[in-house]
């Protein structure tokens, strides 16, 4: 059975009021906080209803599997979406 990863997370605009609509995320590990290397990657879209106040959940490793990753060592989580691209 292949590695996954659920994850949930919640989309706000600037003013922190919950959006809804479509958004593209590409989901990344890298193996170190700040200028690592990018371990595995995979893009996932996401559809949100207003009902559904901002939350979101994803499986992470069901497009792109998580089998050469190497889970003994530090791993960083980057998921900035279409309009928000935070530093990890």
């Amino acid at each position: 059975m292949p590695w996954m990863i659920n994850y949930q997370g919640r989309l706000t605009d600037s003013s922190g009021k919950a959006v809804s609509g479509t958004y593209s995320f590409k989901f990344r590990l890298y193996d170190a906080s700040t200028s690592g290397t990018e371990q595995w990657s995979e893009t996932q879209s996401v559809t949100l209803a207003e009902a559904d106040n901002g939350v979101f959940s994803v499986v992470l490793g069901s497009s792109t599997v998580l089998t050469a990753v190497d889970f003994n060592t530090p791993l960083w989580l980057c998921c900035p979406s279409k309009w928000t691209a935070t530093a990890r």
